[in-house]
């Protein structure tokens, strides 16, 4: 009888250590730096002095308005089938073209993840911007997500994806962000990055770099005061140099003057926003300045469909400027959260 229990307690304990190996040998280990991968080339060239760029964090066309999500209170960790992410996949891409941005920094790009049935999104929105360079960095990468236990995520490989009508002047980088690094949690989770991008302008030949990010959200505030602190210290060496600066992105912070109220009352437990933290007061540099619509949220909490009035609400997303960029307008594109659980915010500037 012992003998018996100790082989059944053995088999799942055998499974698990075979298991954390092979996560081990095969987890995603970027470089603090290396080159991002080229998507397209493009063969559209424009001024690089004036645009108009969007940032949108896509939900990896699994978040639409009717879904839910385990880690913000809802049971679902995945979409319940293709043909769902193929409709987010074609509202998504409509927004994006009838914004007539010239350049995009999006975020949650799903290539080959299980839970967007292995479709690359890269590819679809490279045969929907022939003539625009994209450049691809991987921010989540992981060999099999176990949770939740009875419907694990699966297979993850998603990141960030800048899709520009200017070529880029070097190769785009992808710049390491702080990370987890306590085991096993690290084998399952983000390897957080910037993707980083190059242009010279016409008029100065300086460079303009831009930024696309994606912070941690339900990390410890050790780790997201650890990123904020490294965005901040590339930003100013960046214009220390001359160059002129821009960065966009989901910020997983409630951005400067937004408040959990702002917009109204929710029906959200407050355990399930806990990832909406404040920008801390003193964080943004002299001079620098905050591009983004105070008046109309950009991200949802994920506890139920959404339904306006209940879901908590608030602006994480938007775009930081050096002092030299002038900001002519900033727009959120209200989509009702049909196909993400963020919404696009558009920006026009002038160097």
């Amino acid at each position: 009888m012992k003998k018996s229990v100790l082989f059944i307690t053995l088999i799942p304990l055998s499974v698990l250590i075979i298991f954390l190996t092979f996560a081990f040998i095969f987890e995603y280990r970027p470089e603090a730096i290396e080159q991002a991968e080229f998507i397209n080339s493009g063969s559209v060239e424009k001024n690089v002095e004036n645009l108009t760029i969007l940032t949108w964090n896509t939900g990896y066309a699994g978040l639409g308005k009717n879904a839910d999500f385990f880690m913000d209170g809802g049971v679902s960790s995945r979409p319940s089938n293709e043909n769902e992410v193929k409709e987010n996949l074609n509202g998504i891409v409509s927004i994006l073209r009838g914004s007539e941005a010239d350049m995009m920094l999006l975020q949650e790009v799903d290539r080959h993840s299980s839970r967007t049935f292995k479709i690359d999104q890269s590819e679809i929105l490279k045969d929907s911007y022939v003539n625009f360079e994209l450049n691809y960095a991987s921010n989540f990468k992981v060999l099999f997500v176990p949770s939740p236990l009875l419907n694990p995520i699966g297979i993850v490989d998603s990141g960030l994806l800048t899709v520009s009508g200017f070529k880029s002047s070097v190769q785009p980088l992808r710049v390491s962000l702080p990370i987890e690094n306590e085991l096993p949690v690290r084998l399952f989770n983000l390897k957080r990055c910037m993707l980083v991008s190059r242009y010279k302008t016409v008029r100065t030949g300086r460079d303009l770099v831009v930024i696309n990010l994606h912070l941690s959200a339900y990390e410890n505030e050790t780790l997201k005061t650890a990123q904020l602190d490294f965005v901040k210290k590339f930003i100013l060496d960046e214009f220390s140099k001359g160059n002129s600066v821009i960065t966009g992105g989901d910020w997983n912070h409630m951005l400067p003057g937004v408040k959990k109220g702002t917009f109204g009352k929710y029906m959200t437990d407050e355990q399930y926003i806990k990832w909406a933290a404040e920008l801390p007061e003193n964080w943004t540099p002299d001079g620098w300045k905050w591009a983004f619509n105070k008046e109309v949220p950009t991200v949802r909490n994920n506890e139920a469909a959404y339904v306006k009035g209940q879901n908590f609400v608030t602006v994480i997303d938007g775009f930081l400027v050096s002092p030299d960029v002038t900001v002519e307008s900033v727009t959120t594109i209200e989509t009702g959260f049909e196909y993400s659980d963020h919404q696009p915010v558009v920006m026009r500037i002038k160097l």
